[in-house]
């Protein structure tokens, strides 16, 4: 089977399950709400919301998470390490069908892990399938994954959009990822049809969740610009919206006909600092710089206060997280500091960000007029995806402003980002310690134990500062009164949408 770039992206960003010939709606099951997306699945396979969103609609994960965040079961129950932990072996419930009523198997399971594998060979996630040698059935319809090393992560990916499970056959023989027909589903919506602008889901009546999903469909549609996102919602032209823009969260939470579901999240702001260029490669410039901005500030400016100031990588209130804050020192004593390290004020610094989220726009320009009092210059520059790749490649750029990636274990945050292999270490950072730490913490079982390595983590990284953390944003889907029963869960997740319900409108009209 020969798979296109382009191919690998619908499929990876879709992994689609549908409708493929066959199977009617049943007669229970009410609404087909629109959807907006804050980005459509048609570009980066790993980035993004939208796109990982629309593709847990289709297809059901291994691993679930809670709305307390723990690992729990999904289409595998029981599941299990071994004393060692470098064996996990998941049973797939017997309930567990595709759209067409086939059952899911082991070997689909294995399929599906392997293309996944191939589909993320080269991308920032490739370090997920690093300790996975062997994904193999057994009977019982028992799936073995065989570790070269423990790796407290793998339930993460087991949990994830990374991994969809897909019918073997249909992995073997490939499909036309943009006209279909697509294979059956394991989520609880098939997709129906795909077009630049729509995606149609209807009712997967198959689901292994009895009565689930309540609805009778999904149309998502793709994002407009940020602004005219929320207008949308409020003038019912879509009846939810994914990932609501924090600027907007205050107008929505006094609209009586809005509802907001979410809150605090673990996805982080930062400057990631080049580490090879001859400017930043002063940890005492990089710790002066992380002094000089005021949080609190830019967190009220930059997201209504839908925030909270970061000083480390990792929420203080989560298992892992370090109580440690970064001390503002005063714009005169900036200055002063500047001009001890033969730097006088007004040294110019160059920030690059993406040019696709308003609101890293938003932070930057805040963050250059705070700099900007402290006596230092700092150029912007928002660039789209090529120029952004040029820049990193040229590495004419001393400080980048990114999020990262919301995440289930801690792992899935310092390991790209801070390890000195790490896929997401722009600025060239490279400590054999942080290595050995984070090595022994993916190794441990214990979380009580593990805490201990990445808050040692936290502490060297908060003095080398290869990375200057700046605030953890708040996370919230929106949606009109239309829409109930919808709870909040973790991000990335469409698990809500099991439940979801709509209220039957008088007279009633199909979109």
């Amino acid at each position: 089977m020969k798979i296109t770039r382009r191919g690998l992206i619908l499929g990876a960003a879709l992994t689609a399950a549908s409708i493929a010939g066959g199977v009617n709606a049943q007669l229970r099951g009410y609404g087909i709400p629109r959807v907006g997306l804050p980005n459509f699945p048609t570009g980066d396979p790993v980035s993004g919301i939208g796109a990982p969103w629309a593709t847990l609609l289709a297809t059901s994960t291994l691993l679930t998470v809670s709305p307390e965040g723990r690992i729990s079961g999904g289409l595998a129950m029981p599941w299990g390490m071994s004393k060692d932990r470098d064996v996990l072996e998941l049973r797939i419930r017997p309930d567990a069908l595709f759209a067409d009523g086939s059952r899911i198997l082991a070997d689909d399971v294995v399929a599906s892990a392997n293309l996944a594998r191939a589909i993320y060979e080269g991308t920032p996630e490739a370090w997920r399938w690093e300790h996975i040698e062997l994904v193999e059935s057994l009977p019982d319809n028992v799936v073995r994954l065989s570790l070269s090393a423990p790796d407290a992560s793998i339930p993460a990916l087991l949990a994830s959009h990374l991994l969809p499970i897909l019918p073997t056959a249909w992995v073997a023989s490939g499909w036309d990822r943009e006209g279909g027909p697509f294979p059956p589903a394991s989520g609880c919506f098939q997709l129906q049809s795909v077009s630049n602008d729509l995606l149609r889901l209807t009712r997967n009546n198959a689901f292994f969740q009895v009565g689930r999903p309540r609805l009778a469909g999904v149309i998502c549609r793709p994002p407009s610009e940020t602004m005219l996102r929320t207008t949308d919602l409020v003038t019912s032209g879509v009846d939810l919206l994914i990932d609501a823009p924090l600027l907007d969260v205050p107008m929505l939470r006094e609209d009586p006909g809005i509802t907001l579901v979410g809150g605090p999240a673990n996805r982080l702001c930062l400057l990631a600092v080049n580490l090879q260029g001859s400017t930043m490669a002063d940890v005492r410039l990089r710790r002066l710089v992380s002094s000089a901005i005021d949080r609190e500030a830019l967190v009220a400016g930059a997201t209504a206060t839908e925030a909270a100031p970061a000083s480390v990588l990792i929420p203080g209130d989560h298992w892992a997280g370090l109580d440690y804050t970064v001390e503002t020192i005063d714009a005169d004593d900036v200055r002063a500091e500047l001009t001890a390290l033969g730097k006088p004020p007004g040294i110019e610094l160059r920030l690059v960000a993406s040019n696709a989220d308003a609101s890293l726009a938003n932070a930057c320009v805040l963050l250059q007029e705070q700099l900007a009092w402290a006596g230092i210059a700092l150029s912007l520059d928002l660039l789209n995806e090529m120029e952004m790749q040029a820049e990193m490649n040229g590495g004419r750029w001393d400080m980048l402003m990114r999020y990262t990636d919301h995440w289930r274990d801690p792992h899935e945050l310092v390991r790209p980002l801070v390890l000195s292999d790490g896929t997401r270490n722009a600025g060239g950072y490279v400590n054999s310690r942080v290595d050995y730490l984070a090595e022994l913490a993916s190794q441990a079982s214990d979380n009580a134990y593990r805490a201990g390595f990445y808050q040692t983590i936290q502490r060297i990284v908060a003095s080398d500062v290869p990375v200057i953390p700046l605030f953890f944003p708040n996370y919230y889907d929106a949606m009109s009164s239309r829409m109930e029963n919808y709870p909040f869960f973790p991000p990335i997740s469409a698990s809500a949408m099991h439940q979801a319900t709509m209220t039957r409108p008088d007279p009633i009209t199909v979109p």
